[in-house]
């Protein structure tokens, strides 16, 4: 998900970027109204987005491109930060929420 329908220069939250807070936020707000299985589809996509990424590069990021996911996230105002804080923070309680210990999602 990502908060535009089109790209624009130099914007932070734009398209076609994705970024944890909301995505968490999104999941939480699903899971509050019962949408469990709509939760746990965008759990499950923006953990192997990161995981994937995780794979090819050997880095986490502060954002990413939801709409090819093989590609680098759209710069904005700075330049996309590595190891970023929400999006470990994210990515590790998406994992104990949703990862089957004993049925690998990936």
């Amino acid at each position: 998900m990502y908060t535009t329908l089109f790209g624009s220069t130099k914007t932070q939250w734009a398209y076609p970027n994705g970024w944890a807070p909301l995505h968490y936020i999104v999941i939480e707000g699903l899971n509050n109204y019962g949408y469990i299985d709509e939760a746990k589809t965008i759990a499950h996509k923006w953990l192997k987005t990161c995981n994937d990424w995780y794979g090819y590069h050997g880095e986490f990021q502060e954002k990413y491109n939801v709409v090819n996911t093989k590609l680098k996230p759209l710069e904005g105002v700075y330049p996309s930060q590595t190891g970023f804080g929400w999006t470990n923070g994210v990515f590790v309680y998406l994992c104990d929420e949703y990862i089957d210990t004993v049925k690998p999602l990936f």
